[in-house]
Parts: C-alpha cells; structure tokens; sequence
C-alpha cells in the first residue's frame, strides 16, 4: 500500500505574496495554511488534498499541464465528493516517468494555484 501524504486545503483572498497576485481569480488556494506554495512530490506517493472546509465550495482542485488550464494532466487523480463538503477531496499518485511541470488549479477560476514537479530525493526542503 502506498504512503498517504494528507493536505488540508482552504480558500482566501490573495495576498501579494502569491505568485499569480495579479492575474486571474482574486481567490487562491492555501495548503496546509501556506499561500499557493510550490509543490514538490514524490513519485509513487499518494498526496490527498482535503477540500472538505467549507470556503473550498466551487474550487474544486485539478491538474494541468500549464498553468492557463488548457492541457489536463489526469493520471492517477481521483476526485471524490464535492469541494467544500465533508468528505471532499482531490488525490494524486505522481508516475515515475512524469518528468514535466505540473499545475494544481480551481476547476472553475483562474490562477488560484501554482506548480508543481516530480522530485527524486526523499528530503528536499519545502515538501508539502
């Protein structure tokens, strides 16, 4: 069975500390209570976001191939419940071969999240 990494996901305004402050939705994504953070995962690993809290209505957490949300990335994710509800979540089990640059974004708005890599090192700081 695979290692389960548990992210608890909750919705704000931006700050100007988020890396799209600028650009699109003027609502972001917080991840275990940090802004929109880079993500570096590890392949293999299952990486569930926890989108039960109530501000997660209507920001249901998907993957993209670039940050503009138009080349989905839809290995290995399973969505489950409705973000926002109890019981929602969004998981994730990055392959080995995924060598390029991914992107976690709201289903329904625009720049909310931020990227995220494959890593090979079991220790690299920042991991969330």
């Amino acid at each position: 069975m695979a290692e389960l990494v548990n992210n608890i996901v909750t919705v704000n305004i931006k700050t100007s500390n988020h890396v799209y402050s600028n650009r699109g939705s003027s609502k972001g994504y917080f991840i275990n209570g940090i802004e929109s953070p880079p993500l570096n995962l590890l392949a293999g690993i299952k990486y569930k976001f926890d989108q039960s809290d109530i501000s997660n209505l209507g920001h249901q957490i998907l993957f993209f191939k670039d940050p503009e949300k138009s080349i989905p990335f839809n290995i290995n994710v399973i969505n489950n419940g409705t973000a926002g509800s109890e019981g929602a979540y969004t998981e994730i089990t990055l392959p080995a071969d995924t060598s390029s640059k991914l992107f976690y974004q709201c289903k329904s708005h625009s720049f909310m999240g931020n990227s995220l890599q494959k890593i090979n090192s079991s220790y690299v700081s920042g991991d969330v």
